[in-house]
């Protein structure tokens, strides 16, 4: 009986000492944004030259806890082509510092809203993405001008070519906290660029964004947000697409 007890007793001390890390590992992920994020391609045909658009809502990240969005970062599934090429002009550092970044070289633009003044009122706002020029193959700047709040502020960013098994480019736009003046609480993103060039007497239509060749249920899309702390909360969705 004795040593019965004293077995019991052991199985109830591991119990307890395991019992804390089983709940910590099934507890609900403190980093999953999926319902405050969403993005449509337009037009959806597989194939085709488009427009990506995102939209994410940081006030409704129900883990932000108060954090203010430092940087935001959009992910293109694999399939998509992304080709700076296809944009004609690049800014240099003084455009950029200037507001005055060529308008051939605009790869997007946003509308957002922000609490400003210690989240006393909300001032809505406008954002241009612009390409500069890349040093390196897989990736290249990316200049923000944003007016928000009755002023005019820039900040920088960077479009990459990733190695993942899922994602294959990804837009990151940094430095939101000062750009727009407060706490980025919504914003809408719309990614892409077409212009018309002539090659060999042929007037052809080029764009930045080109959809993938095959539709498979949809394209899937992350969104990730990092606040001023370092935390890094993101989400993950699948946006609908057709076949031709």
């Amino acid at each position: 009986m004795g040593k019965s007890r004293r077995r019991i007793q052991l199985l109830l001390l591991l119990a307890l000492v395991v019992l804390p890390a089983t709940m910590a590992l099934a507890a609900p992920s403190q980093k999953d944004i999926s319902r405050a994020i969403y993005a449509a391609v337009k037009p959806p045909d597989a194939g085709r030259q488009s427009h990506v658009i995102f939209w994410a809502n940081p006030n409704e990240d129900t883990n932000r806890n108060g954090r203010i969005p430092r940087s935001i970062e959009f992910r293109f599934a694999r399939g998509f082509n992304i080709d700076r090429g296809a944009i004609p002009a690049r800014w240099d550092s003084g455009q950029a510092q200037a507001f005055s970044c060529p308008s051939d070289s605009q790869i997007g633009s946003a509308s957002l809203v922000a609490a400003v003044q210690n989240g006393a009122r909300q001032a809505s706002g406008k954002l241009k993405l612009y390409l500069g020029t890349a040093k390196r193959a897989t990736h290249g700047p990316v200049a923000a001008n944003v007016r928000a709040g009755g002023h005019r502020r820039a900040t920088t960013g960077r479009l990459a070519h990733i190695h993942d098994w899922v994602y294959s480019y990804s837009l990151r736009i940094d430095r939101l906290d000062k750009a727009t003046g407060g706490r980025l609480e919504r914003i809408r993103a719309d990614i892409g660029s077409t212009h018309k060039v002539e090659r060999n007497g042929h007037v052809k239509r080029v764009s930045l964004i080109t959809n993938p060749k095959i539709c498979s249920g949809g394209w899937h899309y992350e969104v990730a947000i990092t606040y001023t702390d370092g935390t890094r909360h993101w989400g993950d969705g699948v946006a609908s697409c057709t076949e031709n």
